[in-house]
């Protein structure tokens, strides 16, 4: 069983100190787009390199067991959609990054589980993906989470 939360926002917007927090608290394995880019080499920012990185993401979720956290921008609703997350967070916590590019194209989640627009609310963050998991476990899918 696999449960997945996907973190997206703007570069800057504390995608990754969440991620290791939801880690920290509750396990699983984390995928951290920088860490996957490294590893491939990659640094194609094109709509060809952006679609490549939303693949290896979803692939690496596919073959991930348990708690899964996706933390990378995912710029468009269509790959967001892809990923089909069990939980989107949204960190809206910054107007713009360093990545003006990227900025640019990015598409506001149309309907994230949590929106999370300061970060004074990342414990509310953490409470959400807490229920899920407990409800998932009282689901008896896999208590391995």
């Amino acid at each position: 069983m696999r449960f997945c939360v996907l973190l997206t926002g703007l570069s800057g917007s504390g995608k990754t100190t969440l991620a290791e927090n939801i880690v920290y608290e509750f396990g699983g394995t984390h995928f951290n787009a920088d860490t996957i880019r490294a590893e491939h080499n990659d640094w194609d920012f094109s709509v060809e390199g952006r679609d490549r990185q939303v693949k290896r993401m979803f692939e690496l979720k596919e073959r991930t067991e348990g708690l899964v956290i996706l933390d990378f921008i995912c710029p468009k609703e269509s790959s967001r959609k892809l990923i089909n997350a069990d939980l989107t967070i949204f960190l809206d916590t910054v107007t713009s990054s360093k990545h003006h590019d990227t900025d640019r194209i990015y598409e506001k989640p149309l309907s994230p589980d949590i929106c999370v627009k300061e970060w004074s609310e990342t414990d509310i963050a953490l409470s959400a993906v807490k229920r899920k998991i407990e409800g998932v476990r009282r689901l008896n899918y896999d208590a391995t989470l």
